[in-house]
């Protein structure tokens, strides 16, 4: 078995997985500045069996099981590594995870924003800040496809810390993105280039039957859509806005 101290993020809890376990990282409010008292400490690990129900360990740790396997796909692993992440165990296979999915959410956000500038008529780049563009894939996927996450959404983004946690964290995928062709910057602001191909995301994505089954199955029959209509109506302005 192997014991894990979580003292290295500021909280006195320990946990004990098996030892075949192959890679461990903390993501989700503990690390991303917006934690509160009734948070939990979220706990991914990594193994290379099926995946397994989240465990709730300790005093406010969930352990999420997931299979190697899914996190080679974008649409399953933005949900454990669209945020700031923190390496527990094998911190290069954590970070070479991290950096994929932040990078593909990046790519997708400013595809999106761009088609979205032309389609207006617009001439010219659309520019944004790496936090700009992040909050926007916030506001679209948390607040109007996944409402039961808007309470950490209204967290996340009226915390400063946690502003300052993910520009931080993503800044040095945007620059990565310049290096790379992709993205040109300007000042503090960036913008796609004009050579960068745009019809290609490059990463392997889950059916979208799938994906909305899911989000159906996790809104109890779609009541949360309900409860927090006027919350994804105010949402959908807002990212539309941006």
């Amino acid at each position: 078995m192997v014991e894990i101290n979580l003292n290295s993020i500021g909280h006195d809890e320990k946990i004990t997985l098996d030892d075949s376990v192959m890679a461990v990282f903390v993501t989700g409010s503990s690390v991303n500045g917006y934690f509160c008292d009734d948070s939990d400490i979220d706990v991914v690990a990594v193994f290379d069996s099926e995946t397994k129900p989240v465990e709730n360990l300790g005093t406010k740790v969930s352990v999420h099981h997931i299979s190697k396997g899914l996190l080679d796909y974008y649409e399953k692993a933005k949900y454990y590594c669209v945020l700031h992440t923190v390496p527990l165990i094998n911190s290069e296979y954590v970070g070479k995870v991290s950096f994929i999915t932040k990078r593909e959410t990046i790519m997708r956000e400013a595809k999106k924003l761009q088609r979205l500038h032309k389609k207006r008529g617009h001439n010219g780049n659309v520019t944004f800040e790496p936090i700009e563009l992040l909050f926007r894939y916030f506001t679209r996927e948390w607040g109007i496809i996944e409402p039961w996450r808007m309470k950490p959404l209204k967290r996340i983004t009226a915390s400063a810390k946690s502003r300052e946690i993910l520009a931080k964290s993503y800044t040095l995928i945007f620059n990565q993105l310049v290096e790379d062709g992709f993205l040109m910057k300007d000042r503090e602001r960036y913008f796609i280039s004009p050579t960068a191909v745009l019809n290609n995301d490059g990463h392997q994505i889950s059916g979208g039957l799938g994906k909305f089954s899911y989000h159906f199955r996790e809104s109890c029959g779609g009541l949360v859509y309900l409860r927090n209509a006027a919350d994804i109506i105010r949402n959908i302005i807002a990212v539309n806005s941006l």
